[in-house]
């Protein structure tokens, strides 16, 4: 049986991806022998991921041609961030013999805000005053590895006076 000699995801290889968009790639499969090549196209998947669309494609693709295969996949919402995911895809035989195999590596960023809200005020001194007294609160939030948002830490400093 002919083989087909060459797969590979020719848009990218490594792509960052949030997790409230539709990944996209492209599989590109190419027949570099003489003979027509009936196969299966495989997909395996991260934890909740999903493949948009018909997963299961038989293809019969003919000596010296190529295929471009569009891969669409809804990344699960509770992915962590700062980690890369392994989408594997791979060519079967009619006989469900594996014979060639791509890695597509989707790194999902951590995303982090940080902000910070400060009233602009002027202290004066009143005659015969020498200090006023003020308050500074602290509030730092952090997006963590499933990117929702939480309190990390919250904190208020009593009064500081200025001499």
């Amino acid at each position: 049986m002919p083989l087909v000699r060459h797969t590979g995801f020719v848009v990218h290889n490594n792509t960052k991806q949030s997790v409230d968009q539709v990944a996209n790639n492209t599989l590109r499969v190419v027949n570099n022998g003489s003979t027509t090549v009936r196969f299966h196209v495989n997909f395996s998947l991260p934890s909740g991921w999903e493949y948009l669309g018909n997963p299961e494609k038989d293809i019969e693709l003919a000596g010296n041609d190529s295929i471009f295969l569009p891969v669409r996949l809804i990344v699960n919402r509770d992915s962590k961030g700062g980690t890369s995911y392994i989408v594997t895809a791979w060519l079967s035989s009619e006989k469900g013999v594996q014979f060639s195999s791509q890695n597509w590596y989707v790194t999902i960023p951590i995303h982090s805000e940080w902000n910070a809200l400060i009233p602009v005020k002027q202290q004066y001194f009143i005659t015969g005053n020498d200090s006023s007294g003020f308050r500074v609160r602290f509030e730092i939030w952090e997006m963590p590895m499933n990117n929702f948002a939480f309190p990390l830490f919250r904190s208020s400093i009593g009064s500081i006076t200025i001499e």
